[in-house]
């Protein structure tokens, strides 16, 4: 069998996180609610978005898991950073990626995002289980997590008091 091409716009788009890999970052950032880069084949948890559900145009929500094409990786960052900024339903999104340091996409992960370096390379799986036989690039983790703001947990810790309060008079 003839490995895949290692060229980035025409290398298979759609590998599948080794389960190894994804129980770790689960076991470290998780547990993940929805897969927000994936399809039937591929997810990894029991809610995820598809190529049909279009994911960059939906709100992710909760702890999001994401292993994009990467062929494009720009706008997965660009919709990660929304997602905990402007959004605000998303707690947490961790992104596998590659280790390309030189890329536009890759100075706005590290602005807004919390690079974790991966040691040695990842064997990614194709949609019938099989690991790859030769990787072909260094990945990182990139995970993006929303500011705590104390304004905001004031206020609900007021609204959660008053609720108490209200509940103890009835």
């Amino acid at each position: 069998m003839k490995n895949p091409p290692t060229n980035k716009k025409t290398a298979q788009q759609n590998l599948r996180t080794p389960g190894y890999l994804f129980e770790e970052v689960s076991r470290r950032f998780g547990p993940f609610d929805v897969d927000v880069a994936a399809d039937g084949d591929n997810a990894l948890c029991l809610d995820y978005l598809d190529l049909e559900s279009n994911a960059l145009a939906q709100t992710w929500v909760g702890r999001c898991w994401c292993n994009p094409p990467y062929k494009d990786i720009m706008p997965w960052i660009y919709k990660a950073i929304q997602s905990i900024t402007k959004e605000r339903g998303c707690e947490r999104v961790v992104m596998l990626l590659p280790a390309r340091v030189g890329t536009e996409w890759y100075k706005w992960a590290s602005m807004w995002g919390t690079i974790h370096r991966i040691v040695g390379r990842v064997r990614f799986e194709r949609s019938n289980g099989e690991p790859m036989k030769n990787p072909f690039e260094d990945s990182i983790l990139v995970v993006f997590e929303r500011e705590i703001n104390t304004k905001e947990l004031l206020s609900r810790d007021k609204a959660s008091k008053e609720a108490k309060s209200n509940a103890a008079e009835s």
